[in-house]
């Protein structure tokens, strides 16, 4: 009986030493991968930060660059003569050099030049919601996006107005395709596992890139919080990504933000 207690006891002392042996190292390890997996939490966080910085500076640089050619054109002596045929060649010279389709527009909406369509017909009538922030401020805006007829696919527009006297005689427009937008997503080099959004201030989709899985135009519903939110707001989307970084433009009102693949995370 005294052999039996005996050889249990040492049983009992061998799996203790063991576990002395093999707690602490285990314990070891889960505190170092916790570590391990918060600096590469904060490293794909930092790194989706600095691209959605450089993202959202592309796009305002390239924002401020229409508003600019606008501004320049509006100041065309053609205009001020209201010489429509030779502002309408003006604008349509611009657009083979910048790409960018003009309208201009007076204060009911009635378009008078329209580079997206033959000069002399008939033009349709377009009111946007920016129009009347323009009107009241007399400063340039950016619109949302909305249904073009023209363009048969939504569209945001660069507007400018166009003073005599010091009020508003008309509105100056270059149009923003989402595919523009797009290009210059990807000129800011993002890549797996990251992509990057931009929304107008109604939660639209403009623009997704690499991966464009909602259409210009769609509620970009998996963004969680308010429009408003600041930078660091969470959500998902289709590709299930986490939008890890993300800021409201000054320039338009528009979200850029930069996602990090859940797998990744």
């Amino acid at each position: 009986m005294s052999r039996k207690v005996s050889a249990r006891s040492l049983f009992f002392h061998i799996a203790a030493l063991a576990l002395a042996l093999i707690v602490p190292s285990l314990v070891f390890s889960v505190v170092l991968a916790k570590r391990w997996v918060a600096s590469e939490e904060a490293r794909l966080g930092t790194t989706a930060r600095e691209q959605n910085d450089r993202a959202l500076v592309q796009i305002e640089r390239y924002l401020a660059g229409q508003i600019a050619m606008l501004q320049a054109l509006a100041s065309s002596p053609a205009l001020e003569s209201r010489d429509f045929k030779r502002f309408d060649q003006q604008a349509r010279e611009l657009l083979q050099l910048q790409g960018a389709d003009i309208v201009l527009r007076d204060r009911t909406g009635r378009q008078w030049i329209n580079t997206r369509l033959p000069w002399g017909g008939a033009l349709p009538r377009t009111d946007l919601e920016t129009d009347q922030v323009v009107l009241r401020t007399r400063q340039p805006s950016v619109s949302d996006l909305f249904a073009s007829a023209a363009f048969g696919a939504p569209v945001a527009v660069a507007i400018v107005p166009v003073l005599r006297q010091g009020e508003v005689e008309y509105l100056l427009s270059g149009a923003i395709p989402p595919q523009v937008v797009a290009d210059l997503l990807r000129k800011t080099g993002v890549a797996d596992p990251y992509s990057a959004f931009v929304t107008d201030r109604t939660g639209r989709v403009i623009a997704r890139f690499p991966h464009p899985d909602h259409e210009a135009g769609e509620p970009f519903r998996e963004l969680a919080g308010p429009a408003g939110a600041e930078q660091g707001s969470p959500g998902t989307s289709r590709d299930e990504a986490v939008a890890s970084a993300s800021q409201i433009s000054d320039l338009s009102g528009w979200r850029i933000g930069i996602g990090v693949r859940t797998a990744a995370l």
